[in-house]
């Protein structure tokens, strides 16, 4: 018997021999031309809006994963304060910076060159002979990096200008395998935005800086992870370009007459003279500073006291205050025992100036009287300490914060501003 093979019988042919012999692909629906194709759904695996299980399983573990490494970075970090942290922070993912022409290498080395770096891990950390933990961690890390192959890093010290007169000639005896340097006028340390607090800073193999402020265990990690990379010599450093225009935030405004005192507000400030300080020295590098004129026979600059340990507290971090009189010391102390007040009575330094430097470059004829200054040396606001609000405050410390921003990435000069104060400034007690 003969079939007649039409067009419709062979496709019905064509069909059932491809279902029979292709099995393994019948559940793979291709849509024809008449069929509408389903629509998507959002949870639908499979679709590519759609995670299955799997997909989402794998996306916990790799956040989990981010976590974890999150941590183990933070547990790198050294302790530091929020303008040191800052400070070196800044130096990140740019070229180490040169070597400054002050930095006195010790033994009559020569400064490492750019040759003998380049293609290494470098690990660059600062200390001083004058604070023992400093010298400590320096030695405990030196060892550390002794297990590493010369081939794959250098280790260099940097001296902070703490000390430095006389530091030479100790690190001489000492002996030290590695390159050591005393930064004399603290203009590589200002550079790297390292200054009392020792810090350190990881260089990759193409001269950048991936790390800065370590633990010595954070540094041996860091090491060994750079040490692990491929030198390209194609790949060039990147070198921090000089910012030459930048508007930086301005310092609010106040009209409020100014009373007892000459207005000063928007001028550079009077020296601060020398100041004999009873309960600590302040600390005034990459705040803002508020002095505050006061007697211990005034009554109502003592009663300002509370007010003046609110702020110091609430504000440690972008705030040095300070109150200073211009009492001699014997009735200094005289009427700190009348008045029953003893170094616990003080958040902040309290100090006396028998010469009353500071206040007279004010004119200060009433106290108290309240001068606010930025780190830039101008006098930002003056007044009663009662009328200081935090709204004030607030205005004035993200304005600081700002100006500090904006000089750190080009200048971070902490050091050159502390030896200058401590060239023009009497030595203390």
């Amino acid at each position: 018997m003969s079939i007649r093979l039409t067009a419709p019988l062979v496709r019905s042919l064509l069909t059932i021999s491809l279902v029979a012999g292709c099995a393994t692909f019948a559940s793979q629906t291709v849509p024809t031309a008449s069929a509408a194709p389903a629509p998507i759904q959002s949870g639908d695996p499979g679709t590519p809006s759609g995670k299955s299980k799997e997909d989402k399983r794998e996306e916990k573990e790799r956040e989990r994963a981010e976590k974890e490494q999150a941590k183990e970075r933070a547990k790198r970090l050294d302790k530091l304060d929020k303008a040191d942290r800052a400070a070196v922070d800044a130096t990140l993912d740019f070229a180490l910076p040169s070597w400054t022409p002050a930095l006195d290498w010790v033994g009559g080395a020569k400064a490492p060159s750019v040759d003998d770096l380049r293609g290494r891990v470098v690990v660059v950390q600062t200390f001083s002979t004058k604070n023992a933990q400093s010298k400590a961690t320096l030695e405990r890390l030196a060892k550390a990096l002794a297990e590493f192959k010369p081939e794959d890093i250098r280790f260099i010290a940097i001296h902070t200008p703490e000390g430095a007169e006389k530091a030479a000639a100790m690190l001489e005896r000492a002996g030290y395998t590695f390159p050591v340097a005393v930064d004399r006028d603290g203009a590589f340390c200002d550079a790297v935005g390292a200054f009392r607090k020792p810090i350190n800073l990881v260089v990759n193999r193409t001269g950048d800086v991936k790390y800065a402020g370590l633990t010595v265990d954070g540094v041996v990690a860091a090491v060994t992870e750079l040490a692990a990379e491929t030198f390209d010599p194609a790949t060039k450093p990147n070198v921090r370009k000089a910012e030459v225009s930048k508007t930086p935030k301005e310092f609010p405004s106040f009209k409020t007459p100014v009373g007892s005192a000459q207005d000063l507000r928007g001028k550079q400030a009077p020296a601060m003279g020398n100041v004999d300080w009873w309960n600590g020295s302040p600390n005034i590098n990459g705040k803002l500073v508020i002095v505050d004129f006061w007697a211990t026979w005034c009554k109502p600059c003592k009663e300002a006291i509370p007010h003046m340990n609110e702020i110091a507290k609430a504000f440690r971090s972008d705030i040095q205050c300070m109150g200073i009189s211009d009492e001699a010391n014997s009735k200094f102390e005289r009427g700190l025992k009348d008045s029953r007040l003893d170094k616990n009575d003080f958040a902040y330094p309290v100090g006396v100036d028998p010469n009353a430097s500071m206040k007279r470059g004010f004119s200060v004829t009433g106290i108290p009287h309240v001068v606010i200054i930025s780190s830039d040396g101008i006098v930002r606001w003056q007044g009663h300490p009662a009328e200081l609000s935090n709204d004030t405050l607030r205005s004035l410390v993200d304005a600081n914060r700002a100006l500090l921003a904006l000089r750190g990435d080009a200048e971070n000069a902490r050091w050159k501003q502390t030896l200058e104060s401590e060239k023009d400034s009497p030595r203390q007690k």
